[in-house]
């Protein structure tokens, strides 16, 4: 029931428009996501990780997990509007991908997450 919200099938997509502002529930839905995974790091290294969004008001923008002065994950995000996984094994697999990358980030520069 919680990650219901983000499996947003292509028809649905389809369906959402691009105009105006991104919703802000999508927002605090796309913010939830990377803080999902900036805690699965912390929680695998040891160093604090946050999460910055900046989203333009076209739905583009992008998502820095960082600790200290090392990026751990770095996306941009297009058509915002529409965030969302075809399915929750999907969501499970990139999110997965986006972990595992940020661990070996912070494993092999454990003195830049640390400034």
């Amino acid at each position: 029931m919680l990650l219901k919200p983000f499996v947003v099938t292509k028809a649905q997509k389809r369906q959402i428009s691009l105009e105006g502002e991104v919703d802000p529930a999508v927002r605090s839905r796309i913010l939830i996501y990377y803080r999902a995974i900036a805690a699965l790091i912390e929680k695998e290294t040891g160093l604090l990780a946050q999460v910055v969004l900046d989203l333009n008001s076209e739905g583009f923008g992008w998502v820095l997990v960082f600790s200290g002065r090392l990026l751990l994950v770095v996306n941009t995000l297009r058509d915002a509007h529409r965030f969302g996984f075809d399915s929750l094994e999907q969501l499970s697999e990139k999110a997965t991908a986006l972990i595992d990358k940020g661990i070996q980030l912070a494993r092999t520069y454990p003195e830049v997450g640390r400034l």
